[in-house]
């Protein structure tokens, strides 16, 4: 069954989006759905599984290969490998000092206000994100990220969530959602009210948006 559902988001760079790609599936199966049928839609249009796309005028064409299977990445574990360190554990009161420290190794800059959800961001943006040609699901999103994404079955602190990358911009993006109802709804009015005080949480400890 297929249903329309509202996108949440929790980065600056994405907006709020009314979908009718979401459906009663475990995620897992989701990203093998997602798979067969984007793949199949490129072999189908083009005869091939192989395209070139130009991603901004004036720049080189690439090749983009949907070749099924697409890679999938485990957002902490690639950000480990990619950065050459181990991530600081997500509940350690110190995460957002040793996350800056990690920002200014790299010289990357993160505008205020500096949460973990944020931090993160910028590091998954400037590592995984922006390198990413061939389509690439970045799973497993930390719970601070994804508050309304049902808490992984194995991973403590993670969730149950993927987004779809090609060519460095997300193409879909796609959760198991908390099987309580009570606490969706509460997580959810949590997430307005914070984003209405907007011009003011800087000054707001601990909001994770």
């Amino acid at each position: 069954m297929i249903k329309a559902v509202i996108k949440p988001h929790t980065s600056k760079l994405e907006t709020p989006a009314i979908t009718t790609a979401e459906a009663y599936a475990d995620y897992n199966d989701l990203m093998d759905m997602t798979e067969e049928m984007l793949s199949g839609m490129v072999k189908e249009i083009t005869g091939d599984y192989k395209i070139k796309y130009q991603p901004k005028p004036n720049t080189k064409e690439v090749e983009i290969d949907f070749t099924p299977p697409f890679k999938r990445i485990s957002m902490m574990e690639g950000l480990e490998e990619r950065i050459g360190e181990k991530m600081p554990e997500l509940d350690d009161p110190e995460v957002d000092v040793k996350l800056e420290k990690i920002l200014e190794k790299f010289q990357l800059e993160c505008p205020p206000p500096h949460t973990t959800a944020r931090l993160l961001d910028t590091l998954v943006g400037e590592f995984l994100e922006d390198g990413i040609i061939h389509p690439t699901f970045i799973t497993e999103h930390p719970q601070i990220m994804s508050p309304l994404a049902k808490y992984h079955r194995e991973k403590r602190g993670l969730t149950e969530r993927f987004e779809l990358f090609v060519c460095g911009r997300e193409v879909r993006s796609t959760m198991s959602f908390i099987g309580s109802g009570e606490r969706f709804v509460m997580i959810y009015m949590a997430m307005m009210i914070i984003k209405m005080l907007a011009p003011v949480r800087e000054h707001i400890i601990g909001v994770p948006w």
